[in-house]
């Protein structure tokens, strides 16, 4: 559902041009935003996963937040 939420506020807020673009800008265009969309729908389930993983480390070791927060934090870094 929330997949489904980005690509309708995607299309929602996309500018809609008077003039036709020439078909290799329509079509970078259109390329660009497939992707946009595309990283927005792995980040979605990255996130979800990151969540289920955190919360069988809990299980299994207990809570410890002060740690968990700093190495989620730690371990984004060179991904970022």
């Amino acid at each position: 559902m929330i997949t489904l939420g980005t690509i309708i506020c995607t299309f929602a807020s996309a500018e809609h041009l008077e003039e036709e673009p020439a078909d290799s800008e329509g079509f970078s265009s259109f390329t660009t935003w497939l992707m946009g969309i595309a990283i927005l729908t792995f980040a979605l389930f990255m996130s979800a996963r990151m969540g289920i993983y955190q919360e069988c480390l809990y299980t299994k070791h207990g809570k410890h937040p002060h740690e968990a927060l700093f190495f989620i934090h730690t371990l984004s870094l060179p991904g970022f």
